[in-house]
């Protein structure tokens, strides 16, 4: 899944970032030492979530009710991932670290809960011949 493999979690980072957005509406009513004690939290254990939401216009968040936010947080980072220079440099990197690393590393890391007996290599073969890469038009 084109959207899965690198964002697998994309739904969980919009729950993440509804919850994050609800408590930094909560400013005022909770004691200052308190409200930044739960706001490092987020930003230690949901980091994305709050990412999300810090960089995300206000009017853009103001715009829609709270059942409406957590579709749009997710559309958001889809558009983000398939139609911006700044997703296509970060599928770009997760490309090349999975032809470094291995793929396994980064699309598929339960791979290593699986049980010994399974497959724990995925290869591929493929041929790139010079008339695939400059065709003539004798092919038609």
């Amino acid at each position: 899944d084109s959207i899965s493999d690198y964002l697998p979690k994309a739904d969980y980072v919009s729950n993440d970032a509804l919850l994050y957005y609800q408590f930094k509406k909560q400013k005022g009513k909770i004691s200052e030492k308190s409200f930044e004690e739960i706001q490092k939290s987020f930003w230690q254990y949901s980091h994305n979530g709050a990412c999300l939401i810090e960089n995300l216009p206000k009017s853009f968040l103001n715009s829609m009710s709270s059942e409406e936010l957590g579709e749009g947080l997710f559309l958001a980072q889809m558009d983000w991932l398939l139609g911006t220079d700044a997703g296509l440099l970060f599928r770009i990197r997760e490309e090349l670290f999975g032809l470094r690393e291995g793929y396994d590393k980064i699309f598929w890391p339960d791979l290593e809960s699986k049980p010994k007996n399974s497959p724990k290599q995925l290869s591929v073969s493929c041929e790139l011949t010079e008339h695939h890469i400059f065709p003539t038009s004798e092919a038609a």
